[in-house]
C-alpha cells in the first residue's frame, strides 16, 4: 500500500509532467515531487542534499532533455519504464522489511540503489 504523502507525491510528479507539457513522466518527476515529501525532505537533508540545487538542476533537466508534446489540449504523459520499476524496487523492499506502506523515503531508496 502506498502513504497517502506518496501517492500526493506521485500525484504531483505527473501533475509536473502535465504542467511542463512532457510526453513522459519519469524517475527525475518522482524526485522532483519528493522535493517537498516530507519524509523523503527529511532523508535528503539528513544525507547532506541542497534541496535547491537539486530542484535547480532538475529544472534545467526538463526544459533541455525531456521530449515535450506537440499536441494541442489536454493529454496524460506515459510513465516510462524506470519510473514503473522504482515503484516495484520500493514495493519489494517495504515487503520485506515487514513494513505495511511505501514512503517516500523508500522511493528514494529504490531511485538510489
Amino acid at each position: 500500500m502506498i502513504s497517502r504523502s506518496l501517492e500526493l507525491s506521485l500525484n504531483r510528479a505527473v501533475h509536473e509532467a502535465q504542467k511542463r507539457r512532457h510526453i513522459y513522466v519519469t524517475v527525475e518527476h518522482i524526485l522532483f515531487a519528493l522535493l517537498d515529501n516530507k519524509e523523503a525532505k527529511k532523508s535528503l537533508l539528513a544525507c547532506g542534499a541542497n534541496l535547491k540545487e537539486i530542484r535547480l538542476d532538475l529544472e534545467g533537466y526538463f526544459e533541455e532533455k525531456i521530449e515535450k508534446s506537440i499536441q494541442n489540449g489536454p493529454f496524460n504523459p506515459h510513465p516510462t519504464l524506470a519510473f514503473q520499476r522504482v515503484l516495484q524496487v520500493a514495493a519489494q523492499q517495504v515487503v520485506s522489511s515487514g513494513k505495511e506502506q511505501i514512503s517516500g523515503e523508500n522511493i528514494l531508496i529504490a531511485i538510489f540503489s
